[in-house]
């Protein structure tokens, strides 16, 4: 069974942020590197886990997969086979851990 992608509220900010950023200076290769970094997490429903992990996350619960210049970070819920893109960075970057979601005291 595949897993489900999700964009978080955040996410799909982030990508909005990338397609304005860029397209100020080229709007056909802005939108190209949204569908490209959309595109690339099309693989997280057949394997969810396949992200590498992502050096600033302590906890370990979240993953990345790299598209271009970009970091698409995501967290997997096994249980309800769910992959949740939290954020989307650009790789120069350095993540900061409270821009990831806080877990739940129930999980």
């Amino acid at each position: 069974m595949k897993a489900r992608i999700v964009w978080s509220a955040k996410s799909l900010r982030d990508l909005d942020a990338i397609e304005r950023y860029v397209g100020q200076y080229n709007r056909a290769a802005a939108q190209r590197l949204v569908q490209k970094i959309i595109r690339r997490t099309d693989r997280l429903q057949s394997f969810p886990s396949s992200g590498g992990p992502v050096d600033e996350d302590e906890s370990r619960r979240y993953r990345q997969v790299v598209q271009g210049n970009y970091r698409v970070i995501y967290r997997y819920d096994l249980e309800d086979n769910t992959a949740t893109i939290v954020t989307v960075i650009h790789a120069a970057r350095l993540l900061d851990p409270d821009q990831l979601e806080k877990p739940r005291s129930d999980q």
